[in-house]
């Protein structure tokens, strides 16, 4: 059962499951959303990268390092703690990519190499900007910056583009604002192909 999905539709958030669930003490029926809101505590008790990989390493078990909920868990918090430490910033965009650059660690020790989690990822970010009402140029200018840093690779955004599920909101939105840099992206992934072959 996706209790997710039981919530009206303006409550529909994890944010908002957590604290229905932590209300009724039945956080157990969903524990990586308690770990969510953890890994948020220790990010804003400590900004030091490493030290939120070390907690994570510390306190969860290492079959959750390839949990989706987790992947997704660790995306969202992570684009979360970027944008709002990089809003109102001067030259916010480049605030934004070095912060990035400096949890790039953290993000690919648990998705280096793995495509599917890498889509899970795509889809935390989209779902994150679909919570914010897709923000103009939000999700295109962290798709480049995933992409230009080599946290996402191109099979993963070419694999989300086509992926049809109902799961997370706002897929309709997101491809719109994306539709131009996908089609790049395929663009330079067929060339490259085509080099390879030659």
């Amino acid at each position: 059962v996706n209790l997710l999905q039981t919530l009206p539709e303006a409550d529909r958030s994890k944010d908002r499951l957590s604290e229905l669930l932590d209300d009724r003490s039945l956080g157990f029926l969903c524990p990586l959303l308690r770990i969510q809101a953890e890994l948020w505590n220790q990010l804003e008790a400590d900004q030091n990268p490493s030290a939120l990989y070390k907690w994570i390493k510390d306190n969860l078990e290492p079959a959750h390092h390839v949990d989706k909920s987790f992947i997704s868990a660790l995306v969202t918090v992570v684009v979360k703690f970027i944008s709002q430490e990089a809003s109102g910033a001067d030259k916010c965009q480049e605030r934004e990519k070095a912060l990035l650059e400096k949890y790039k660690p953290v993000l690919n020790a648990f998705l280096n190499n793995h495509t599917d989690l890498q889509v899970v990822a795509v889809y935390a970010l989209q779902t994150y900007c679909f919570s914010l009402d897709f923000p103009k140029g939000m999700l295109l200018r962290w798709f480049i910056n995933l992409y230009d840093l080599e946290v996402i690779e191109e099979d993963a955004f070419l694999k989300w583009s086509e992926d049809i599920t109902d799961a997370y909101p706002g897929k309709g939105t997101a491809l719109f604002q994306v539709n131009t840099w996908l089609t790049w992206l395929e663009t330079v992934s067929s060339e490259e192909e085509d080099e390879e072959d030659a």
